[in-house]
């Protein structure tokens, strides 16, 4: 540049190219990559990025902004502040700023905690585990130590009528409880008993002042052992369920021992999806696990039978076997002898001469071309024409499930004339109980054994691909 006149001061402006920025998501947080040119290198950069409106204007504390360095190899974050800024005025942050000190690329992180975060003995964060407890699923969060805490919050506020339920396990059995605070509190709400084993811990709030949408679990092991950690898998949001009066008074108080039929029925608020259903009678103990839980089936389920013999249900009194489906399709018995001790609790006795007969329904129908069937067995000895289950009338019609020779497991179909077989080679294990499953979708059918696939060798054979269920034929086991 040359200059002619004869000016003491000259003011030169120039441009240089600006920043370079870049986004992507990696593991659902949003990270920011801001650049400079080459040979070019800025301090004191405003930088910035948007954020989905989410989280309130006053909730900022939710959004943590981390600067990625590369040291020795090793990602090393370091948190650094930010502001916060509602452009449109509804209440929800929008975009974060910051400044970068010195640029030539550095790499920022942007977290959205939601509902569960991990957080240090100061109740510092460590991370977002929400994606790890926010279903059952066997996903575990990291460890939590002692003296650590899981802050949650959840979708409502809580007052003493709620409780605090999550799914968790102690894998060194050491002698560790949670205590529950108000976010940010010393003073302590309740706490839950010794985690001695993997399954649901539920307390109640009852103590509990107010109402509160965000605890502070935290980990407490009682030998003050700082090693000590518990995992967890589920905490669940608690959902509000309300007690709505009947439109007339029930015809039936029991009193005592009873047997009563319990609706419940589900509302969901809009946007919400509702994956699973569980029924918990609590002994009072405070610990919720598998032996607590009560199955719940849906209408696909046409039959099920316990072979426990309750008189409650009316087991030998107004009927033999009582199904537990919606459909009601009891049994009658004859010739089979009861035993109190089956797999679990009771079981029927078959010595070839006896049977339970469920007679023909609409509801019934439906076992044909698609259907599952699934109970415990102990074959006494190695049979040959031994049928255990069965639909339809002998060498005629329906279908049998048989144990054969060597132990073989056979489905057999009769349609218009014809036998159709499909065999699982040495299936069964005689002298001891299995849980069997058989699987029939159309024409292929398929084995299980003990929860997991039978992995013998399986005779595929060819079942008509246009057999229909046998129509009022008994269920005959």
């Amino acid at each position: 540049m040359e200059i002619s006149d004869n000016a003491k001061e000259y003011e030169v402006y120039y441009e240089t190219p600006a920043p370079a920025v870049s986004e992507e998501i990696v593991n659902g947080n949003k990270r920011v990559i801001v650049k400079s040119p080459d040979n070019v290198h800025y301090e004191n950069v405003l930088s910035f990025a948007e954020i989905s409106g989410k989280i309130k204007l006053s909730e900022k504390g939710k959004i943590k902004l981390y600067q990625i360095r590369n040291i020795n190899g090793d990602e090393i974050k370091e948190e650094i502040s930010f502001s916060a800024y509602d452009l449109d005025e509804d209440g929800l942050i929008d975009l974060v700023e910051w400044l970068t000190s010195s640029l030539s690329e550095a790499v920022f992180e942007i977290i959205i905690i939601t509902k569960a975060e991990h957080l240090n003995f100061q109740r510092e964060f460590i991370s977002d585990i929400y994606e790890e407890v926010k279903t059952l699923d066997g996903n575990w969060s990291e460890k939590i130590y002692n003296n650590e805490y899981v802050r949650v919050t959840f979708a409502k506020n809580l007052t003493n009528k709620n409780d605090i339920t999550f799914y968790a396990r102690n894998i060194e059995g050491k002698n560790t409880i949670v205590e529950v605070y108000e976010k940010d509190s010393d003073e302590k709400i309740t706490e839950f008993p010794v985690i001695n084993k993997t399954g649901y811990y539920k307390v109640y709030l009852s103590e509990m002042e107010g109402e509160q949408d965000s605890f502070d679990l935290k980990i407490k092991n009682l030998d003050n052992d700082n090693n000590a950690y518990l995992e967890f898998d589920y905490i669940v949001d608690p959902i509000s369920i309300v007690f709505i009066q009947p439109s007339s008074n029930p015809a039936y108080y029991p009193s005592g021992t009873g047997n009563v039929n319990i609706l419940a029925e589900f509302s969901e608020q809009s946007g919400s999806v509702l994956d699973e259903v569980k029924y918990f009678w609590d002994k009072g103990d405070n610990v919720f696990d598998s032996s607590d839980e009560y199955k719940i089936y849906d209408s696909s389920l046409v039959a099920m039978y316990n072979f426990d013999n309750v008189g409650l249900l009316g087991e030998g009194v107004s009927v033999d076997v009582k199904d537990l489906s919606e459909y009601g399709n009891d049994g009658t018995m004859s010739g089979a002898a009861w035993t109190g001790s089956g797999k679990y609790n009771g079981a029927y006795s078959f010595d070839g001469s006896g049977e339970i007969t469920v007679s023909s329904s609409s509801s019934l129908n439906s076992l044909g071309r698609t259907f599952t069937a699934a109970m415990w067995i102990n074959p006494s000895s190695q049979s040959v024409d031994k049928i255990f289950l069965s639909k339809g009338l002998y060498q005629t019609d329906g279908w049998y499930l048989w144990q054969q020779a060597d132990n073989d497991l056979e489905i057999r179909v009769n349609y218009a004339g014809v036998n159709n077989q499909d065999y699982a080679r040495g299936f069964f294990t005689v002298g001891s109980w299995q849980y069997l499953v058989v699987v029939v979708d159309q024409t292929s059918v398929k084995y299980y054994k003990n929860g997991v696939p039978f992995t013998g060798t399986v005779d595929d054979g060819i079942l008509p691909s246009s057999w229909l269920a046998p129509v009022n034929r008994n269920l005959v086991v």
